[in-house]
């Protein structure tokens, strides 16, 4: 992963602005299909990684620290209550929580209440993150379409807009505006991907 790494060409849309949002605390959101970009791009990070307690999140979760991560094991999910207050906790003492809303078993890009939920109870913003890649290698048989993009490959990072106004909406609402937003941050990634990829 680090070899990689080095080979990639990456570009990031909007992190300064994004990063000034969570200094004190917040959450960064993408879809699982890209923890391998997730993963190198912040490494070593600043921020802390939810990785789950299932066999792949203990396999997860030592790659990441490996890579220099923080890492907390725990759930987003409504049975894991105990997990969600933890995650409280830690983003009200002004850590910077990534995310992937969509694990750790899909649906593939439709977010579960956590992350939600999170947000209501903090106050804290989320920041929808959108990833535009060029030539990759897809897993087609994971739940998820897994992505790991080829050496040299050009790659945009998007950061999205803050989501600060949950409060008061009811879920399956706030659900869906959380979820749009990470589908907009993705399509814009995708749209400076393949604009850049025509400049000479």
């Amino acid at each position: 992963m680090r070899l990689a790494r080095v080979t990639y060409r990456v570009r990031e849309v909007g992190r300064e602005a994004a990063v000034e949002r969570i200094h004190d605390g917040g959450l960064l959101l993408a879809w699982h299909c890209y923890l391998w970009i997730l993963a190198i791009n912040w490494a070593p990070s600043h921020y802390t990684a939810l990785a789950g307690v299932s066999r792949e999140g203990k396999i997860i979760s030592r790659t990441l620290e490996r890579l220099g991560w923080k890492v907390v094991r725990g759930s987003s999910t409504d049975a894991a209550l105990t997990s969600l207050r933890t995650m409280v906790v830690l983003l009200r003492q002004g850590v910077r929580l990534v995310m992937t809303p969509d694990g750790p078993k899909g649906p593939p890009r439709e977010i579960k209440p956590g992350a939600v939920f999170l947000q209501q109870q903090t106050g804290l913003p989320i920041i929808p993150v959108g990833i535009g890649t060029g030539w990759k290698y897809t897993f087609s048989h994971t739940w998820d379409k897994s992505e790991i993009p080829l050496p040299g490959t050009r790659i945009v990072v998007y950061y999205g807009e803050p989501i600060t106004n949950l409060a008061g909406m009811k879920r399956s609402e706030a659900i869906r505006v959380v979820n749009q937003a990470l589908d907009d941050a993705n399509r814009e990634a995708e749209r400076i991907h393949k604009r850049r990829s025509l400049i000479p």
